[in-house]
């Protein structure tokens, strides 16, 4: 026993010095590395095969087609006597020959360019290149140096070293056998043909042709035994060789029969040179037919040993592979079972330690652990108390984890309250703001002077400001409650980007600020995702830069970062030249109700959330948001999305300018009384013909009684809301239940609007009213009005006839409204008004200014509109839609007839005014 211990001594201490994993691997290196050595020695040698036989089917490819230049050199050479002779036939023959000859060369010329190096014989070929297309040298010369090549490209590939018989004695056929046999039967051919041509028959050329019908007959022979081996070796190959194989013999016994066993002529003196020749052309292409059908079957007989021996590398990988991981996987097994056991033990240590114990260490095996395993959870089985002191003390935990879900799930209904809390107070605020904005509007649009315009647009810009921080808070609200959704529709990015430069310009050229932009050309126009988000987050990037920057410029650029899953990632960025701003301020920027300045804040104005939106609704988009800025410096806001391409066609981005609506018969349904005067004075001045109700359930009856064109309905009245009258007046008979229905709402909440849309409604008009927003709505019904006729816009031609020149019963409406003496006034001052106008576009031709003439005429037609000239405004909105499209000369041919035109309206309305004073 201590002998033996002596001897495990050494292997004992290793061990004990080790961990598992360690002993494991130095016991599996032990075994692994003499068989892997093995292992690679057997892959050496099958690599070594299979590159052996790579080499062969290259030489196979090179001897092929080596073979086909050989081919027409051998059927050329009873050619040339024949064409020597005078035979225009076989002129012709000769040539085409040549002609297949230098095809093969060419052939030959790439294939010794890829592989003729490899085997050393890409030099031999290049100098033979010239004579072998030579016209002049004798084919049955380049045929013998031909087949020498082709015996020095057999040893080189080691074609002629083959161990295999089949493949060995094909080889032989191929590079040597068939190419000697064709030589030999080619030049029995030509001395036949020779003899003929010339009548004479010396005794040298019987000797010459005995010599060359015994060297077909011998090599006829070897050819022979050589196929009986392969198809004794390989089956396989006589059904695909031995056809071609006979083909030969019964061509060389026809060869034979022309000469005797003392080689004079046998065949009857009437046949003639050019029969010799094409029996000996049928023979030669008999040898070469076989020859192709032969290198195929060699080439495929060695593919197939290559895949032998790419099959057996591969099972001797997977054996070693499949034998590496059995025994992996049980050394695994057996290093997990004894780390699960450690592992138990140490979980349960580490538990007692915190004052748990949940149970006794369970171990499966049953080997020396499980004496330390039973051991310990004697010990274990003593701290039960602590066991059950830990228990208590999870409960309590428990408990309050309770309360803080209560806290939870107060604080998200004081959310809830505090979102339905701003929807009742954005209702509440944006009544009396659409009387205030509303009231702004219509006291801009009348004649004023420059004190009280300022006062009105002052007016007017106040309440926008307040309503843009109403907004905001809105947004933030519905962020924080989870409420962001983002449409998914097609949009025109280059349209988006130009309406916010477009809707900010006015605020940059009042400070002085050059506003751009820079999109790249890569940029693709048409994307798809949420145009109304985008536009937002852009608005109020651009509308914070221009109102921190004093002078300089503003930039806005797009360029595309990169592709991701099928989206294009889009950079933007708004470069202004402002004050900059301080690198440690820069990460409160994007907090809610955080202002870097409170000066410079103060100074502009906002509330602090703009950026806090603009973040979460990158976010939303899963892009990203930053800012680089230093004092001094100016700033760039980034952002980036990954934006889908567009399904369908784009339309282009409408213009953010008021278009011009015909007259309508429109119907609004509002309670306050406010509002119904916003609206009355909103669209009378537009020409429109307008009833007022204040109840729901009145526009229902309304609607019955007469046609409308459009019917503005507000959400919120009593007796009957506008949700359910809309209901209603959608199962009305006919056209009426089909009039077009607005939602007028001071409610920006999408439950709201979604139940509008639920109801019947085909739009949302959000209050105070934007009267571009609310003329941009008309239009939509404008070319779809039952009584009333449209003119297409830019489609008049000079002196086309259009509608009355005058609105009557609009002009009576609006004596009733302003009184006579008012309408008037309006109608005197109207020639001085339209005066600069008037010349303006009367001084228009082919290369006038078009922007100044589309801003005149627009002037005009807002003129004629209020004043219910309809003619006189249908021109001018021609011709502003002609100065939008660029189309110059219809413009100059459309201001030629406006002074006409004016005249007549204006003699008509006068008249019409004289006529309503004396009743």
């Amino acid at each position: 026993m201590s002998a033996m211990t002596r001897l495990l001594g050494p292997a004992v201490a290793l061990m004990n010095r080790l961990r598992y994993p360690q002993k494991f691997a130095l016991i599996s290196s032990l075994f692994a590395i003499p068989i892997a050595f093995m292992m690679i020695l057997w892959l050496i040698e099958l690599h070594g095969r299979m590159a052996f036989t790579a080499r062969e089917r290259t030489g196979v490819e090179l001897v092929a087609a080596l073979n086909h230049v050989l081919e027409p050199l051998e059927a050329s050479r009873g050619l040339r006597s024949l064409s020597a002779a005078g035979n225009a036939s076989a002129t012709e023959r000769l040539a085409k020959e040549r002609i297949r000859l230098a095809a093969a060369a060419a052939v030959m010329d790439a294939t010794n360019e890829s592989v003729g190096k490899r085997l050393g014989v890409r030099e031999l070929w290049q100098s033979m290149r010239a004579r072998v297309v030579h016209p002049a040298v004798d084919p049955a010369t380049l045929a013998a140096q031909l087949r020498q090549l082709n015996e020095q490209i057999s040893d080189a590939s080691n074609l002629s070293l083959d161990v295999d018989l089949d493949s060995y004695y094909l080889a032989e056929a191929v590079t040597r056998r068939l190419p000697a046999l064709a030589d030999a039967l080619a030049a029995i051919g030509s001395d036949e043909i020779d003899q003929r041509l010339s009548g004479v028959w010396p005794p040298l050329r019987q000797s010459t042709v005995l010599t060359e019908v015994g060297l077909a007959r011998a090599e006829r022979d070897a050819l022979d035994r050589g196929h009986m081996v392969a198809f004794r070796e390989n089956p396989d190959l006589r059904s695909r060789l031995e056809g071609s194989l006979a083909t030969i013999w019964g061509a060389v016994d026809g060869v034979n029969a022309l000469t005797s066993a003392d080689g004079t002529k046998r065949a009857r003196p009437e046949v003639g040179a050019a029969e010799i020749y094409e029996l000996q052309a049928g023979v030669v292409a008999a040898v070469f037919r076989h020859q192709d059908a032969a290198a195929s079957n060699l080439d495929a007989l060695l593919r197939a040993r290559m895949d032998r021996l790419a099959l057996k590398r591969f099972g001797l990988l997977t054996v070693v592979l499949v034998t590496m991981l059995g025994v992996a996987y049980l050394w695994v097994g057996f290093y997990a079972s004894v780390k699960r056991a450690v592992t138990s033990l140490d979980g349960v240590t580490r538990r007692m330690l915190t004052g748990e114990f949940t149970g006794p260490v369970v171990v499966e095996g049953r080997d020396e652990l499980r004496q330390v395993v039973d051991s310990f959870n004697t010990v274990a089985g003593r701290l039960r108390t602590e066991w059950q002191r830990a228990q208590d003390e999870s409960a309590r935990a428990r408990a309050a984890e309770a309360s803080l879900a209560r806290a939870r799930d107060a604080a998200e209904a004081a959310t809830r309250a505090k979102s339905e809390f701003l929807a009742v107070m954005s209702h509440e605020i944006r009544t009396p703001m659409n009387g205030v904005l509303g009231m702004a509007y219509l006291l801009l649009e009348t004649p004023l002077d420059a004190q009280q315009r300022q006062y009105a647009a002052t007016v007017r810009d106040s309440g926008q400001a307040l309503l843009d921080i109403l907004n905001d808070i809105l947004d933030f609200s519905k962020m924080e409650a989870g409420k962001l959704d983002l449409d998914e529709e097609d949009f025109d990015l280059t349209g988006v980007v130009s309406s916010v430069v477009t809707l900010l310009a006015v605020r940059a050229r009042e400070k002085g600020v050059a506003l751009d932009t820079a999109i790249a050309p890569e940029v693709p126009r048409a994307l798809r995702g949420d145009p109304g988000r985008l536009r937002q987050v852009l608005l109020n990037l651009v509308g914070n830069a221009i109102k921190f920057t004093d002078h300089g410029s503003v930039r806005v650029g797009v360029t595309r970062v990169g592709e991701h899953g099928g989206r294009t990632a889009l950079r933007f960025e708004v470069t202004d030249t402002g004050p900059g701003i301080p690198v440690e301020a820069q990460p409160r920027l994007f907090q809610e109700f955080t202002q870097v300045d409170q000066f410079a804040t103060r100074r502009a104005g906002g509330t602090g959330l703009g950026l806090a939106i603009s973040r979460k609704i990158v976010t939303a988009m899963q892009g990203e948001i930053g800012v680089r800025s230093s004092p001094g410096q100016g700033s760039t806001f980034w952002f980036t999305v990954a934006l889908a391409p567009a399904q369908g066609e784009v339309a282009a981005e409408a213009t953010t300018s008021e278009p011009q609506v015909p007259p309508l018969r429109i119907l609004v349904a509002e309670d306050n009384p406010v509002n119904q005067q916003v609206a009355l004075g909103l669209l009378r001045r537009r020409g429109h013909s307008v009833d007022v109700v204040a109840t729901g359930r009145a526009a229902v009856e309304a609607v019955e009684r007469r046609p409308y064109d459009v019917v503005l309905m507000d959400v919120h009245m009593p007796e009957m809301d506008g949700i359910e009258a809309t209901r209603q007046i959608r199962r009305l008979p006919g056209e009426a239940g089909q009039v077009p229905i607005i939602a007028l709402s001071a409610s920006a909440m999408k439950d709201e609007t979604d139940a509008c849309m639920a109801a019947g409604m085909l739009g949302h008009l959000a209050k105070p009213i934007d009267p571009v927003a609310l003329a941009a709505t008309l239009s939509h019904y404008a070319g779809t009005a039952p009584a009333r006729k449209s003119v297409a816009v830019g489609a008049l031609a000079v002196g086309e006839a259009l509608g009355e020149a005058v609105d009557e019963a609009y002009v009576r409406l609006l004596v009733d409204s302003l009184g006579t003496a008012k309408v008037a006034q309006l109608v005197a001052d109207l020639p001085a008004h339209a005066r600069p106008h008037r010349a303006r576009l009367g001084a228009a031709s082919g290369d006038a200014d078009l922007p100044q003439i589309q801003a005149a005429a627009h002037a005009l037609a807002g003129m004629a509109a209020n004043l219910g000239l309809t003619a006189l405004a249908e021109l001018t909105g021609a011709i502003e839609e002609a100065c939008r499209a660029g189309r110059a000369t219809e413009v100059a041919a459309l201001c030629a007839g406006l002074d006409a035109r004016f005249d007549d309206a204006l003699t008509r309305i006068e008249a019409l005014c004289s006529d309503r004073s004396r009743m």
